[in-house]
């Protein structure tokens, strides 16, 4: 007995199951369809409620024979909430009063004094219409098309706030699917849009399950292998965000009907529900929470996949590791179901003040920049696109970098690389367009990077049954600070490149608080965390 107590599941994945075989990457496979559910609607609104070029409709001019009346009958732009592109010619939500409004569109008839807009001309190049459209979120209602994405981080900040605790104590899988269920049932009825209520509604309660489904989605994926192959599970994985942000522009693109597009994305979670079958409940998580029998069976069965004949020694080996982690368990308070205070304790409260420095800083960045992509010079859908298939290689060099170099490093990395490109776009001339979408590209994959690294780095430094609580954690924290994402574009009205150095600055100080962290590289996962003592006991490498 003495032989399994610095034992646990990582030294039955690297010695016994293996870790990093055909049963492992099996779960990978279908977890690409199971992630898509959750991968490919976060920014549908982005395409449902776009806002395009838009002036004011003047009704005695609309019929004029080419565009010079605008000159005498609209002032000229006072700016705009874009920040990623030059002011337009003339102000989008005021006109020039007219003095007969039965009378002909001549300069003589307009006077200096200027009105609201109470209808407007939009551009159709991409819409026929939208929801901003249709219900006039311009000038003054712009207020309510920025509240979509404010919503979303609302959402996803509630969320998170209860992914952990529900992966922690439901199980991962079970959370997982109820969240698709629900997400799913969602996109279907949000297709029958009677108002925008109705819709901002909608944003606010799928984003609400989004993070149980990834949390919980995650640490299925990243429990399920040993210490050799986690590396290359994180990388598999981190290449899905670009390929479903993609998917999100093809759908947009075949399926402009707003109604359409929420069918199509819906459909996905039809597909993501059907993965159940494939992939098991995470065995780290069953191995604390009393049913070893189901983390025994699935063990037998990484075993069988994994091409491994299993021995009556190794078979009673497992069972012996099983049942010792969950008596660890059961001894610890609340049976390893732990409070989001006990991040905060010893020396988990310096790692977690670092690790939510740089969520908030990774998360504010990166949906900030995400949330403007359609604001871009060029074709909104091929910008999407495109924002999504640079991130493939992308997704190589970050793994290799995570290969080559420490975990502090490539955080540190990360961020300096997205902060020099946010207070470059502050600074290059908005005429610029090509470079302004290169630097912008740049910066949105090293942020992507920075993603990658504040979800591993919890995964490495909390144990199993604190592990989900901590993303959780974290991941709520960073929402509630990125609320305002959505509404900081509306600072560029007062000085255009505040809202990028708001973004730039602070990130690359959180970064380099990264070197307080320890270093977790090549480490195995810790299982158990007792209170009672306040250590964490930590399953050294065999």
């Amino acid at each position: 007995m003495m032989e399994i107590e610095n034992q646990g599941i990582d030294y039955i994945f690297s010695d016994i199951v293996g870790g990093s075989g055909f049963a492992q990457w099996k779960i990978v496979f279908f977890g690409f369809f199971l992630n898509a559910a959750g991968g490919v609607p976060l920014f549908i609104h982005m395409f449902a409620a776009y806002t395009p070029s838009h002036r004011c409709k003047v009704p005695s001019c609309e019929s004029y024979g080419n565009s010079s009346w605008m000159e005498w009958a609209l002032p000229s732009s006072m700016g705009t909430s874009n920040f990623l592109q030059v002011n337009g010619a003339y102000d989008s939500c005021r006109m020039f009063k007219m003095k007969d409004v039965s009378s002909s569109c001549v300069p003589e008839n307009f006077s200096n004094e200027t009105i609201k807009c109470t209808e407007w001309v939009y551009d159709k190049t991409n819409y026929e219409y939208t929801i901003s459209t249709k219900y006039n979120l311009v000038c003054d209602s712009e207020s309510k098309e920025k509240l979509l994405g404010t919503l979303m981080m609302i959402g996803l900040m509630f969320g998170s706030m209860i992914g952990g605790s529900v992966g922690d104590y439901f199980g991962r899988k079970v959370s997982c699917y109820t969240s698709i269920s629900i997400t799913t049932c969602l996109l279907f009825l949000s297709s029958f849009v009677p108002s925008y209520e109705f819709y901002a509604t909608f944003v606010l309660l799928m984003c609400i399950c989004l993070p149980v489904h990834w949390i919980c989605a995650h640490s299925i994926l990243v429990e399920a292998f040993g210490v050799s192959g986690r590396e290359s599970c994180i990388a598999v994985k981190d290449t899905f965000a670009p390929i479903y942000q993609s998917i999100l522009g093809a759908l947009a693109y075949f399926f402009k009907p707003y109604y359409q597009l929420h069918i199509s994305v819906g459909t996905l979670g039809l597909i993501a529900l059907s993965t159940a079958f494939f992939i098991p409940e995470s065995v780290r998580w069953d191995s604390v929470n009393g049913n070893s029998e189901r983390a025994k069976k699935n063990l037998f069965k990484f075993a069988k996949e994994n091409g491994k004949t299993l021995t009556e020694f190794e078979e009673k080996k497992i069972k012996d590791i099983l049942h010792k982690i969950y008596v660890e368990a059961k001894s610890s308070t609340n049976k390893g179901k732990h409070s989001f205070m006990d991040l905060f304790r010893n020396k988990e409260l310096r790692i977690s003040l670092v690790l939510i420095a740089n969520w908030i800083t990774v998360c504010f960045g990166a949906y900030t920049l995400s949330l403007n992509i359609t604001n871009l010079y060029g074709n909104i859908f091929l910008n999407f696109v495109i924002t999504g298939v640079v991130e493939l290689p992308a997704s190589i060099v970050i793994y290799i970098i995570l290969k080559k170099f420490s975990r502090r490093f490539n955080l540190f990395l990360y961020q300096l690389i997205t902060s020099t490109c946010c207070v470059s776009l502050a600074i290059i001339p908005k005429t610029w367009s090509l470079t302004i979408l290169v630097v912008f590209l740049i910066g949105l994959l090293s942020a992507g990077g920075g993603f990658v690294m504040v979800w591993l780095l919890p995964m490495e430094l909390y144990p199993t049954n604190l592990r989900a609580q901590a993303l959780g954690t974290c991941s709520t924290i960073a929402r509630f600070f990125s609320i305002g994402a959505g509404f900081l574009s509306i600072l560029s009205y007062y000085w255009k490149p505040l809202p990028l150095l708001i973004i730039g600055v602070p990130g690359f100080f959180a970064g380099l608080s990264a070197y307080l962290l320890p270093e977790t590289a090549g480490m195995n996962l810790n299982e158990l965390y007792h209170k009672e003592n306040k250590k964490v006991i930590d399953i050294p490498k065999i």
